[in-house]
């Protein structure tokens, strides 16, 4: 029993699921299985031991989740309601069998954990290069957003920015600051060599909000650098080619500098054939279609199951064409306000208190990896509506559970 019941088997599994994560989503579906498997194995033997801190923050990660099972009861459209409910229940699971474990996480863990995510990203985006180059050669826009992202995984390029931002910043982290957690200089290489690559992918995929959350947490590590060693010239170097990097491929790739383009060419949003116009006009007019929606039900939105239909009501109603032309089912666009169209304000709280319970708990405890992580999803969550796929709850629900463990028993 003891070669089941222990902790380095506990850390392997995590390792593992970090690993197969970005292989979605049927894998880390089946992989959480396992993990909820192994709890369930610690349940039956009496194992599992619940404090009261643990019940809270169990209770306080999953009541948006226990919120939107609830909005059953006033959702029109069942069969959607069933489809997202389903797709959420990592927001109730991990942090239910993570948390609840009678095993620590250390900090070297966490550590290898999330080494062990950013390999495997990497590996990724080196098999859709591959890939796509045996198909297409040298043609720049194959290695571009979805051309590039959905080349071997099925995951769109926003989603899979996500990931490489995260992993792009623990390498540099590690690279930067945590050279004692390893105890090889070949380890110590790999972060430098994957932070370049990734770094490189993140610029190719072309996220413009992930490219931005980590040039601004890249300055701060380079800041925290020099206040550190005293050294300018490595931080300015990095910097420096970080920003020749993404000048260089926006010089060289027309679809690039269109994207970004987009942030500030939207002022004909009611003519977009006659200017420039994409992603920016298309979140305002969404944005105030959602706020409309929020109005009308502001305690506990229109439920899980019409959040969708509401949303392309309101399109119809006032008459943004625009959103209605490609026939694509638009979404929020934005964590917030979708799931204030969800739940409602309510929801909002609740979804607001367990990012706000794990971001106190960080600085409390100084967990800098977690808080790298929360400062990711936040501002990230801004543009985009990450609880609407698989590949954003299930990255939330199981890193957010293993970080807080870690950060709690420090």
């Amino acid at each position: 029993m003891q070669i089941l019941f222990n902790n380095k088997l506990w850390i392997a599994l995590l390792l593992l699921f970090a690993v197969l994560l970005p292989y979605g989503p049927a894998i880390p579906n089946i992989m959480m299985g396992v993990v909820g498997f192994y709890w369930l194995l610690h349940l039956v033997t009496g194992r599992i031991q619940l404090s009261k801190k643990k019940i809270v923050a169990i209770l306080v990660f999953s009541s948006f989740y226990l919120l939107c099972a609830v909005s059953y009861f006033y959702s029109d459209d069942i069969p959607f309601y069933l489809k997202k409910i389903a797709l959420l229940a990592p927001l109730l699971l991990f942090p239910l069998f993570i948390i609840s474990m009678p095993y620590k996480i250390e900090s070297k863990d966490v550590f290898y954990i999330g080494l062990g995510f950013s390999s495997s990203v990497l590996l990724l985006l080196f098999i859709s290069f591959i890939k796509q180059f045996a198909e297409n050669g040298f043609v720049t826009s194959a290695f571009i957003g979805n051309n590039l992202s959905a080349t071997f995984i099925d995951i769109h390029y926003l989603s899979l920015s996500l990931y490489v931002s995260f992993a792009a910043l623990i390498t540099c982290y590690c690279s930067l600051f945590n050279f004692k957690t390893f105890n090889t200089k070949y380890l110590k290489r790999f972060t430098v060599i994957a932070s370049f690559f990734l770094v490189g992918f993140l610029i190719l995929l072309g996220g413009r909000t992930s490219i931005a959350i980590f040039i601004l947490f890249l300055f701060v590590f380079l800041c925290i650098y020099y206040l550190r060693t005293k050294k300018l010239l490595i931080p300015l170097s990095i910097f420096g080619i970080t920003l020749l990097a993404i000048g260089m491929v926006a010089i060289s790739n027309s679809a690039f500098r269109e994207k970004w383009k987009e942030i500030y060419s939207y002022d004909s949003v009611e003519n977009p054939e006659e200017s420039y116009w994409g992603g920016t006009g298309i979140r305002l007019l969404i944005w105030d279609c959602a706020l409309k929606v929020i109005e009308n039900d502001p305690l506990l939105g229109v439920g899980l199951g019409d959040d969708m239909d509401q949303l392309e009501l309101c399109y119809k109603v006032y008459m943004k064409g625009q959103l209605l032309a490609t026939g694509t089912y638009f979404h929020a666009h934005n964590m917030y306000l979708q799931s204030a169209v969800r739940v409602g304000f309510i929801g909002l709280f609740l979804f607001l208190a367990g990012l706000g319970y794990g971001l106190f708990m960080a600085l409390k405890k100084r967990g800098v990896l977690y808080l790298i992580f929360l400062g990711v999803f936040i501002l990230s969550a801004i543009t985009e509506s990450f609880y609407m796929i698989n590949a954003g709850v299930i990255f939330f629900a199981f890193f957010n559970a293993v970080l807080f463990k870690q950060t709690v028993s420090s």
